[in-house]
């Protein structure tokens, strides 16, 4: 039997479908049962994916811009449009932007923020997008992921915060996978690391996220001794304005012995994670 040349094309196309489905399905990053840590270069800001071994998907904070889009779209499966959990550390541009894109370009579950809010455009768009989806933190508490992992909202203690220092309302998470543990306190200071220590709280993680781009205003040397990482990641730009990281804080970091990894550096950082065992992942060599 002859088949048309409509025909052959309909079937070329359904093969070449087939195999690119197949393809990558046997390329989902997610398949060997590790879950993945991402901290995007999106420039001066904030974004981080964590991806469970069964693909959900948590994004915590969106960068300034746009860039947060590509990024998800590189280490996400082309049909994966899911974010189970999206979290805003806190209201500046810098983390808030990216997460307007997101909520339009993919299906949110859940949106997670303080009460604290800006009387700026952006976050009145973020909120009006969020309408429906948002839940607000006001204490510490646990969200419950699959595979073995969750997040400890460690910070805000109460539902009191200080509007005239945004970074200092920042999401303080604490993320736990099997026994391996990455803090992440958003652009919090100096004086709520005090705080945290003074009421206790259980800081200790293998892995930290240093706060506020590597700035001066927070990682004291009491707050780093008391995580007891001795590995970081630092979000920052490309010769920023600020001169992040300050090199006091790096003179510091190096002084207690951590490796820090520096997204205007490294670019994108990749943790790998299975139960106690580790490994990061970057592009530029080290």
């Amino acid at each position: 039997m002859n088949l048309s040349n409509k025909s052959k094309i309909s079937l070329v196309l359904c093969l070449v479908f087939v195999i690119l489905f197949f393809f990558a399905l046997s390329n989902d990053n997610n398949s060997s049962g590790v879950a993945r840590i991402y901290f995007f270069d999106v420039g001066q800001g904030d974004s981080i994916l964590i991806r469970t071994p069964s693909g959900q998907n948590i994004l915590i904070d969106g960068g300034p811009d746009k860039k947060v889009l590509k990024k998800l779209g590189l280490v996400l499966p082309f049909w994966d449009r899911q974010i189970d959990f999206l979290i805003l550390s806190h209201p500046h541009d810098d983390h808030l932007l990216g997460l307007i894109e997101t909520i339009r370009r993919y299906q949110i579950s859940n949106i997670i923020r303080t009460a604290v809010q800006t009387d700026t455009p952006a976050d009145n768009l973020l909120s009006a997008l969020s309408s429906g989806r948002e839940s607000i933190v006001t204490k510490p508490g646990e969200i419950l992921l699959k595979d073995n992992c969750r997040l400890d909202i460690l910070y805000p203690a109460g539902p009191e915060l200080d509007k005239n220092d945004l970074n200092n309302t920042s999401i303080v998470l604490k993320l736990i996978c099997g026994s391996f543990k990455l803090l992440l306190a958003g652009d919090s200071g100096q004086k709520i690391e005090k705080e945290l220590i003074a009421a206790k709280v259980d800081l200790k993680a293998d892995f930290l996220k240093i706060s506020h781009h590597g700035s001066d205003t927070a990682s004291s040397q009491e707050f780093l001794e008391t995580v007891g990482a001795k590995m970081a990641t630092i979000s920052v730009g490309v010769n920023n304005k600020f001169n992040h990281p300050a090199a006091r804080i790096i003179s510091r970091l190096k002084n207690l012995g951590f490796i820090v990894y520096r997204t205007d550096i490294d670019g994108d950082i990749e943790i790998l994670v299975n139960n106690s065992q580790y490994l990061v992942k970057t592009k530029a060599p080290r």
